[in-house]
Formats: structure tokens, sequence, C-alpha cells
């Protein structure tokens, strides 16, 4: 269903597919600041993301035609994160 072109639209670059996994409502809350940031948001930074982060250990956690939880450990910046 979604997970595959998810991953496969990450793997590829393709910031358009990518996003396109994503309803128009989402929002994305950073832990260790507690920053918001909108799909819109996420649409300007998703690409530089891509480029320059590295991901290990991704998961499917569930999914159904309504929802996708992944799992996966993220390096950006020299910085490890956990990403739920």
């Amino acid at each position: 269903m979604i997970y595959q072109k998810y991953a496969s639209s990450w793997d590829n670059l393709d910031v358009e597919a990518y996003l396109s996994c994503y309803h128009d409502d989402y929002k994305m809350t950073f832990h260790s600041t507690g920053k918001v940031m909108t799909l819109q948001d996420l649409s300007y930074k998703i690409g530089s993301w891509m480029v320059a982060g590295k991901s290990e250990n991704r998961g499917l956690i569930y999914e159904n035609e309504d929802i996708l939880v992944t799992h996966n450990i993220a390096f950006f910046c020299g910085s490890r994160e956990a990403i739920l």
C-alpha cells in the first residue's frame, strides 16, 4: 500500500511522490523543541533532508488504508534521531 511508495520515494529522492503520502492536514512535532511543521513547511525542507540525511533500520510498524506508522534511525548533520 503506502509504505512501498513512501520508502521508494525517499530512496529515489522523489519529493513529490514522498509528499503525496501525507494528508494535507499533516503536522510534525519535534520532541526536542516542540516546534510544529505543517506539510507546506515540510515541502520546503524535505528535499535537502533527503540528500543530506542517511537512514538505517527503517521499518513498518503498522499500515492500513488510513494510517502508516514507521520507525527508523536518521542521521542529519552529525546528529542521530529516532523517527516514529
